[in-house]
């Protein structure tokens, strides 16, 4: 997903969506550098505990964890009088929730299963890769070129099986762009990409104000909204709000309507009797339809009004409703489980074959969040509902990244919620992506610059590899 970056260009967070894994960067802020009072609160309600601390991890599932943000905010607040530590206290915790809701949304829809299964799949060849660009250096004497052209010029004695996974690693790359952000179908200029941070930044204005008020909601509102890259997020989030508002509709539940809605057009609607891998509706153009329709059958509806309102739709126009719908990409993504293990079966490395087996549990997440989204939508769209569970542990969690880029200190944790893969198949699935990534896109290109730093003089100045490269300008 794209970073949450501020004016100066410095960036607060962002989520990988090949492995759900949210890089934090607690370091540096678009205000100045936040103070160790900062720093400590918000490691402390993100769920990161240093051995050193003194506190303890909060329990999210009673009210302690709203009492504690709101003690730390007052002690922040009554440490700084110009304010700029308070600013950056909410940002960077309003971050961590902003990203969350990226990995969940990504996690519960079609859209996101998809890049994340062709993605780790790509990800899990990345030893085979490494091992096959060794044996070419050595067989040919020449240096590597990094990032590896997209033609492959120059590399045509690779084995077959390399080159077909580098040109895959390219599809794939390609392919996620064009879902996210091509903006071809929407007469408002909508992408998949405005979709899900319109999402995210719905719950991170309502996770401000429910926890400081509305001075602090505006506070991050205004942040956001001078961001280099955010900004574009921002208006597009105005903009969904005016496809509404230009239609006469004066709803109470605004932003979980607007929710509910992007739900149902990333997880995949489709015509009955059509196939669901081809026919699926691009999701911009069925959000803007849903939105017309659902102005259209009132100006003044609820969460479940609306509900009903998306099953009328898919009956007047002949499609699966968004409850079937999902319930066919979920028998498709057992099949891709099933593909999966057989694969590992083969697999000559252990550790594919422990990573291949977490593909179950993804595919797991994927179910539990489709029928909360069907049963209980209010979990999911409503801010509060959503942020209480969150911090309660009800949805899976993700692998958390807190990075200290001044320093080059780097702390790994597992965010609340129950376990979708342990920290070792993290860390690993995502030192194969960063890996990846690296011969694909070339230097100075990942998020985790620190891992990507270490894979790299790795490969140049380690004993076992001693790999050379040749720089590429394209």
């Amino acid at each position: 997903m794209g970073s949450l970056e501020f004016s100066d260009g410095k960036r607060l967070g962002s989520t990988f969506q090949g492995t759900l894994e949210i890089s934090l960067f607690l370091d540096q802020c678009y205000l100045g550098r936040p103070s160790k009072l900062v720093n400590q609160a918000v490691r402390h309600l993100s769920g990161f505990i240093l051995p050193t601390d003194e506190f303890e991890q909060i329990n999210g599932r009673n009210r302690e964890y709203f009492s504690t943000a709101r003690s730390y905010y007052k002690k922040i607040q009554a440490a700084d009088e110009t304010g700029l530590q308070a600013k950056m206290f909410l940002v960077s915790l309003s971050t961590f929730v902003h990203e969350h809701r990226h990995a969940h949304d990504l996690l519960g829809t079609r859209i996101g299963q998809g890049i994340l299964l062709n993605s780790r799949e790509c990800y899990l060849n990345a030893g085979m890769l490494l091992e096959s660009l060794k044996s070419w250096q050595m067989e040919t004497g020449k240096p590597i070129p990094l990032p590896l052209p997209k033609d492959l010029q120059g590399l045509e004695t690779l084995p077959s099986d390399t080159k077909e996974l580098i040109l895959r690693s390219f599809k794939v790359e390609e392919t996620e762009n064009n879902i996210m952000n091509s903006q071809e179908l929407s007469p408002s200029g909508l992408s998949v990409r405005h979709l899900l941070e319109t999402s995210a930044i719905n719950i991170q204005l309502d996770f401000t104000r429910m926890l400081f008020g509305d001075k602090a909601a505006l506070v991050v509102k205004d942040a956001i909204a001078k961001g280099s890259q955010s900004r574009l997020y921002y208006e597009a989030r105005n903009e969904v709000r005016d496809l509404f508002i230009s239609k006469g509709f004066i709803g109470y539940d605004f932003d979980k309507i607007v929710n509910y809605l992007i739900w149902c057009s990333l997880s995949g609607i489709f015509p009955k009797g059509g196939n669901v891998r081809d026919d699926t509706i691009h999701p911009v153009v069925l959000f803007e339809s849903l939105v017309e329709h659902v102005t259209r059958t009132s100006k003044n509806m609820g969460l479940i009004d609306c509900q009903m309102a998306v099953q009328e739709f898919c009956r007047r126009w002949d499609l699966e409703t968004p409850e079937n719908a999902a319930k066919h990409y979920s028998s498709v993504f057992s099949e891709r489980v099933v593909r999966a293990k057989q694969l590992a079966e083969r697999s000559k490395h252990s550790m594919v074959f422990e990573l291949l087996q977490s593909y179950g549990n993804i595919k797991n997440a994927y179910d539990r969040l489709y029928e909360i989204a069907i049963k209980h939508p209010y979990l999911l769209c409503h801010s509060e509902y959503y942020i209480t569970h969150l911090f309660g542990g009800f949805f899976p969690s993700v692998l958390i990244k807190l990075l200290y880029t001044k320093s080059e200190e780097k702390f790994l944790f597992r965010s609340y919620g129950y376990e979708l893969m342990n920290a070792d198949e993290w860390q690993t699935i995502s030192t194969f992506a960063v890996t990846l990534n690296l011969f694909t896109k070339g230097r100075l290109s990942s998020d985790d610059l620190i891992t990507e730093n270490s894979i790299y003089d790795g490969l140049v100045d380690g004993d076992i590899w001693g790999y050379r490269f040749r720089f590429n300008c394209f």
